[in-house]
């Protein structure tokens, strides 16, 4: 029976909280499926529609000072986060130069050509930010994410971004687990479980619709 959480679905709240909760502890894909019971196609539709939740005000409380892109509510973010994300999605969706670099046929990340040029002149700017760019295809292999369908490569970039900063924040911060996991008891702010009560509020609110 369907919930309101996701609704026009077959997914009742129930799998959808556990959904939520692996979403916000940064789980594969596979363990959030076996845990909903459900497919892990399914599982993955549900993740890559939630990601666009995080672009909400509620969520910039795990934005931090030091941060690249704080995403503040102004009449010209959209335009912003778009040059700067078709930038670093340039730099994200090149195959080829990251495949060079990992295997050793260079010795700094940032190649000559590297459009993040256009956003960065210093050169410790340009490798943190590189090397975050390499952080989101590992936290996206960790969750078991491909490729998807999507013409627009800058709006991808951009959800892998927040979603790989902010998840990534919520975990850190979070008191673990014997099995080093964060703790669904820990309830301090910007735990994966403040994450995880934000996600399901959102929900309530305006429940998600997938595709």
């Amino acid at each position: 029976m369907a919930g309101r959480l996701i609704p026009y679905s077959n997914l009742p709240d129930e799998a959808v909280r556990t959904i939520l909760w692996g979403f916000a502890c940064g789980a594969p894909k596979a363990d959030i499926a076996a845990a909903a019971g459900i497919s892990a196609k399914a599982a993955q539709s549900v993740i890559l529609a939630l990601r666009r939740r995080l672009l909400e005000p509620a969520f910039y409380r795990w934005n931090g000072p030091g941060d690249l892109f704080i995403t503040r509510d102004v009449p010209y973010r959209d335009i912003v986060d778009r040059a700067v994300f078709g930038v670093i999605g340039a730099c994200y969706f090149n195959k080829r130069c990251v495949s060079n670099y990992r295997q050793e046929r260079r010795a700094s990340r940032v190649c000559r050509g590297c459009p993040l040029t256009a956003l960065f002149e210093d050169r410790p700017t340009l490798e943190r930010t590189a090397a975050f760019v390499d952080v989101i295809h590992a936290f996206y292999a960790h969750l078991g994410i491909g490729g998807e369908r999507r013409e627009d490569r800058t709006m991808t970039a951009r959800l892998r971004w927040h979603h790989t900063m902010i998840v990534r924040r919520a975990v850190e911060v979070s008191r673990k687990t014997p099995e080093d996991t964060p703790d669904f008891n820990d309830t301090r702010p910007r735990t994966a479980r403040t994450l995880y009560e934000t996600l399901l509020a959102s929900l309530l609110r305006d429940p998600l619709r997938r595709g």
